[in-house]
């Protein structure tokens, strides 16, 4: 509104309206002002706290140089544990999965899946460790199922779940295997299964099965051990 306006306006309207609208005009121009600062202020803080959270998260997951070197003994070992189970047992391939979450469903239900972590073959087994990475654990829920109630899934032929699994069957079909033998790893805390290991067999059964069962069940106790780290033993060594 320009002077000429304003003295217009007193003339018609008088001085006092004319007035209190200019106080209304520059309250609100001024609460205007304010209310744009406050959002710019929200807007600054809002970044400042993301950014904040950022730096924080990938903090929390960066790995000291000690944690890397127990990482790798614990692989180490889950690895040698795994060797012998093929040389001790005449087994062709023996592996290690573990249990882990990936993706959620829209409710924020996490997706139960797993991943073979450490594998050993003899020379005439094609590894498959690569080829199993984030998979569902509903691939094979009744080998779940029965290592979450009993701890072991032996099949001394695979062609005796091909009906009740199909699903199942037709994964162990695909890697070769003839006869193959699961043993759970179990927390020693909270009794939660972690995962498994696996001695698989792609000609026959194995020479002594008692002897393979045994043989599974302490490497299982020891990768069990290794996984929560209480296994580790004094000077960084896993015990034997």
């Amino acid at each position: 509104m320009g002077f000429g306006e304003i003295v217009k306006a007193i003339v018609e309207y008088g001085i006092y309206p004319v007035l209190m609208a200019a106080i209304l005009w520059i309250i609100l121009a001024a609460q205007k002002r304010q209310d744009r600062a406050a959002a710019k202020q929200e807007e600054r803080l809002t970044i400042l706290i993301e950014s904040g959270v950022k730096f924080a998260l990938k903090e929390a997951k960066k790995h000291n140089e000690a944690e890397e070197a127990e990482n790798r003994r614990v692989n180490t070992y889950i690895r040698t544990q795994l060797d012998a189970v093929v040389t001790e047992n005449g087994a062709s391939r023996a592996f290690c999965v573990a249990y882990h979450n990936g993706g959620t469903y829209l409710n924020a239900r996490n997706f139960a899946k797993c991943s073979i972590v450490a594998e050993s073959v003899d020379n005439q087994t094609r590894a498959l460790m690569l080829d199993y990475q984030n998979v569902q654990r509903a691939l094979f829920i009744e080998l779940d199922n029965e290592l979450a109630t009993t701890g072991e899934f032996y099949l001394d032929k695979i062609e005796t779940i091909k009906e009740r699994a199909p699903g199942c069957y037709q994964l162990l079909k695909q890697w070769g295997a003839d006869s193959i033998y699961f043993k759970a790893l179990v927390d020693n805390t909270s009794n939660m299964v972690l995962g498994f290991i696996a001695a698989e067999f792609n000609l026959g059964r194995p020479k002594d099965l008692e002897a393979l069962k045994l043989s599974l069940s302490k490497k299982a106790q020891r990768i069990s051990g290794a996984i929560q780290v209480s296994h580790i033993g004094i000077n960084g060594r896993c015990s034997e």
